[in-house]
């Protein structure tokens, strides 16, 4: 997840350095078109994308259909079966870094390493600050709100703070390899 390195600015002393994982295409199968900064999720569960016939085992083999669990994203869901209903489904996380992606079109989304703009928000209590863990909200969002059960998939590293306005801000998006904080609010 990270290397070190030199670098040729003025941090000639090195230091670490997270990975930067190249944009990805995928397909778009949320039902909605995607925009530059929202948060999206891999539709790993059966059922999530219709498009994914999932009882056919090629939909969970890399680069065997036009449709695998590989290739499409969706909007973030919750399960409201699966504790308390706030944690998400496990999945890997990505930004959509296109301009504009339809429904059922490809695009570039990341899922690894310095998003320079992703969508973020904080819903309550004092606004977001680099260093915060976030989770995901079904808003397409980062969260700085994190629940008990949720799950931190990135880290917050914009210098300028964030509250309830949902704004485009930098992130380290690990998908949860790095230690996550604890939550900050009850299950309810």
């Amino acid at each position: 997840m990270f290397w070190s390195k030199p670098t040729g600015g003025p941090d000639v002393a090195g230091g670490i350095w997270p990975v930067d994982f190249p944009e990805v295409r995928c397909i778009n199968r949320s039902g909605g078109t995607h925009t530059k900064g929202e948060v999206v999720q891999m539709a790993w569960q059966p059922g999530v994308a219709t498009e994914i016939a999932t009882n056919d085992s090629n939909s969970y083999k890399p680069g065997w259909s036009n449709d695998t669990i590989w290739n499409t994203v969706i909007d973030p869901v919750t399960n409201a079966t699966l504790n308390g209903g706030t944690l998400r489904r496990q999945t890997l996380y990505a930004v959509c870094t296109s301009d504009s992606v339809a429904d059922n079109a490809q695009g570039n989304y990341k899922f690894f390493g310095i998003v320079e703009q992703a969508f973020c928000i904080k819903a309550s209590g004092a606004s977001l600050a680099a260093g915060s863990p976030l989770s995901v909200t079904i808003t397409n969002s980062f969260n700085g709100l994190i629940a008990s059960n949720a799950v931190v998939v990135a880290t917050y590293i914009d210098i300028q703070a964030t509250n309830t306005v949902r704004r485009l801000r930098r992130v380290l998006l690990h998908n949860g390899f790095l230690a996550g904080g604890l939550g900050t609010t009850a299950n309810t």
